[in-house]
């Protein structure tokens, strides 16, 4: 069977949902053994296309030139960020037993999410890129370790807001100024699983570059499912208690096809 086949996953809808399995290592191991394939296959998606991003990082801190990161940094986050939010989606269906006819389901999501992940995608590439670039000076330049500790601190505080934004957009259909508005919000409501996920994913980041090139093999596996299924296990149920998924997958506020219909696959 191919990897991206219609049917990879099974019949649809497998009558469960992961989020009300106890303890996280239960959910995590069970919505692998039943949605693996298409969780894994997103996430490849999703790292072959931030090539060009990854491309644009190590010559502009090779180089720690500036033209880099401005051109390479928006250009590589609007390639990526319609397959990060194929990732959300996918992990979002998978929490629900959803995830069933991935590649059908994830066309859909890629086309429904494209124009919306443009300006996202533009903006999270310049501003990420831009904080690597100037972490790596105050580092390389003896500015000393409080300018060090303050740059990341400011790059975990971003990506404790870019995680809320980036699971909205995956299921809300919300203009960005208010997704942003209710990433901020979110934040300060569930303030420490919010830092507790952003911790997460900057160390796991941080390892994959310190570590290379052994760490490369673990990327290329791992790669942005991995640290998105661990965040969709802390702040699900926030995002549910917010914006009533559970009862509300029909309305109008939120994307209508985030729960596949196995009737019209």
């Amino acid at each position: 069977m191919g990897l991206f086949s219609p049917n990879l996953n099974g019949m649809g809808p497998d009558g469960y949902q992961a989020h009300d399995l106890p303890g996280k290592a239960g959910r995590f191991f069970r919505i692998l053994s039943r949605h693996g394939r298409g969780i894994l296959a997103s996430g490849l998606l999703a790292g072959l296309s931030s090539s060009v991003y990854i491309l644009a990082m190590v010559l502009a801190l090779k180089h720690r030139a500036l033209i880099f990161v401005l051109i390479g940094g928006p250009l590589g986050g609007l390639a990526v960020m319609p397959q990060l939010l194929g990732v959300a989606d996918t992990v979002f269906r998978a929490m629900r037993g959803e995830a069933g006819f991935w590649w059908e389901s994830y066309k859909r999501a890629w086309r429904r999410n494209l124009r919306a992940s443009v300006a996202p995608g533009l903006l999270m590439g310049l501003l990420f890129g831009f904080q690597l670039l100037l972490l790596r000076q105050s580092s390389t330049e003896g500015e000393g370790l409080v300018v060090s500790a303050a740059m990341l601190i400011c790059i975990t505080l971003c990506v404790a807001v870019a995680k809320w934004t980036v699971l909205q957009l995956a299921i809300v259909d919300l203009p960005l100024v208010r997704i942003l508005l209710n990433s901020l919000v979110l934040f300060g409501k569930y303030s420490l699983k919010t830092l507790g996920t952003a911790v997460f994913e900057c160390a796991y980041w941080f390892l994959i570059v310190a570590l290379s090139p052994v760490s490369l093999v673990f990327a290329a596996i791992l790669n942005f499912w991995f640290p998105m299924l661990v965040t969709m296990l802390y702040l699900y149920a926030p995002l549910n208690n917010t914006f009533g998924i559970e009862d509300a997958l029909g309305r109008d506020n939120l994307k209508p096809e985030s729960a596949p219909d196995p009737d019209k696959e």
